[in-house]
């Protein structure tokens, strides 16, 4: 399922999490319904620390979740400086 669908059915409280570290036509999206913020979930799906500024080749992965009002946001989350995968 496309990642467009996956946030309409996503409540508060998750996170749908779309791994883009490979060049894919499809990228792999997890949700993860047991994290206190975008990065917890990120690491929890992809076992690397993730910031949210940085150059866009660093661009790792998207989170997306709905906030307490409903509305559905989205971060890019970007490799650590200096910083490699686990």
């Amino acid at each position: 399922m496309e990642a467009e669908q996956l946030t309409t059915r996503l409540m508060e409280g998750q996170y749908l999490v779309v791994d883009l570290r490979f060049a894919t036509a499809m990228p792999s999206t997890t949700v993860v319904s047991r994290a206190y913020n975008t990065e917890a979930a990120a690491q929890l799906v992809l076992g690397i620390d993730l910031v949210r500024s940085g150059r866009p080749k660093d661009l790792q992965a998207k989170v997306y979740f709905v906030d307490r009002s409903g509305v559905l946001n989205m971060v890019r989350l970007y490799r650590r400086p200096g910083g490699s995968e686990a």
